[in-house]
């Protein structure tokens, strides 16, 4: 619940305050004294039956105002504007002898040091909420049309990529293919042993077929004859590979350009949304 301070109780504050010189005065030794002054405060709060959190910004309020003032008829002096006036708000004269406990010290600044230090805290106290500042609704159309303009080349990618894929498809021959289809079998199997005995094979195979091993008339032993049917199982058994890995791949660049349609499609979907 929030204090209500009464031109009366305020009157009272600066009265207490005033019968605690090392709370104002810096030119006795117990002013830096952090526990005293917070014992002085304590007492203060408990006279006034107000919380010590309230008392202190209370305090800090009366002193940065009377600052204030003071500077106000300062700057009247200064320029010579003629009788000097007295300060028209209330607690001025009650706290003058903030100005004492200012120049007891010998200092002159010290009063001056006195009202930075507070006008530091209130700056602190009123600036601290703005360090998360509202977007306001440039900054939230700035991001918007940021956002839009990833997604877009996002999806642009996509489509690069899908025509690229779709353009190496067209370059490729059955060779490509069936290279393509011996790596991809290969990489499916986790025993390194197995594939180390496979490419012995296929080595030995690209070797024979090197030397016309598999030829229509390859070569044979003298004592035999040749004969198509085993090519011909061969023949159309590599045919048959040749047309399941060009319906992978096929299926693989629908699949691809289905995607990028897709993404495309919900892109230009939400656009019209908003």
């Amino acid at each position: 619940m929030a204090v209500v301070w009464s031109n009366d109780k305020i009157m009272q504050l600066i009265e207490l305050f005033q019968s605690k010189p090392l709370l104002w005065d810096c030119s006795i030794k117990q002013y830096k004294d952090r526990n005293k002054k917070n014992d002085a405060f304590e007492e203060i709060s408990q006279v006034l039956n107000i919380p010590k959190k309230d008392v202190e910004t209370k305090i800090h309020v009366l002193r940065t105002q009377f600052t204030r003032e003071k500077k106000k008829m300062s700057a009247k002096k200064t320029t010579g504007s003629g009788a000097i006036e007295k300060c028209k708000w209330i607690y001025y004269e009650p706290l003058e002898f903030l100005l004492c406990g200012a120049t007891t010290s010998g200092e002159t600044d010290t009063m001056n040091k006195t009202v930075d230090e507070n006008n530091a805290l209130e700056s602190g106290m009123e600036s601290e909420p703005s360090q998360s500042p509202r977007p306001n609704a440039t900054t939230s159309t700035s991001s918007r049309k940021r956002n839009k303009t990833d997604e877009s080349n996002e999806i642009l990618e996509v489509l690069k990529s899908a025509k690229k894929k779709m353009d190496e498809r067209e370059k490729k021959d059955p060779f490509d293919i069936y290279g393509e289809y011996i790596a991809a079998e290969l990489r499916s199997v986790k025993d390194d042993q197995a594939v180390t005995q496979a490419k012995y094979h296929i080595n030995n195979i690209l070797y024979e077929l090197k030397m016309g091993r598999y030829n229509t008339y390859g070569y044979q032993t003298a004592s035999s004859h040749p004969s198509s049917t085993p090519n011909n199982v061969q023949e159309t058994e590599i045919r048959e590979i040749e047309r399941h890995e060009t319906n992978r791949l096929d299926a693989l660049r629908d699949e691809t350009e289905d995607s990028a349609i897709l993404n495309l499609v919900n892109y230009l979907s939400d656009e019209s949304t908003q």
